[in-house]
């Protein structure tokens, strides 16, 4: 999913899509540290793991930069 450019809808958007996938396994994107705050702080009750970059320096070189995505397997 793509969330929203500000903070707060960022964070809210991906905390509803969490909420929405139960198989979910795992959180992974690139996303500001202030969404990553929030979001961590909603996954880790539910056991979920995250996985953030704030730089997008972890992205092969040929990827395009993207807004941050969350993937259910």
């Amino acid at each position: 999913m793509e969330a929203p450019p500000t903070p707060n809808r960022a964070a809210r958007s991906i905390t509803e899509a969490i909420d929405q996938r139960p198989q979910l396994h795992g959180v992974v994107g690139w996303m500001p540290p202030a969404v990553e705050a929030q979001v961590a702080a909603h996954a880790q009750p539910l056991g979920l793991p995250l996985w953030a970059s704030d730089t997008g320096a972890d992205l092969p070189a040929a990827a395009e930069p993207a807004s941050p995505r969350l993937r259910a397997p």
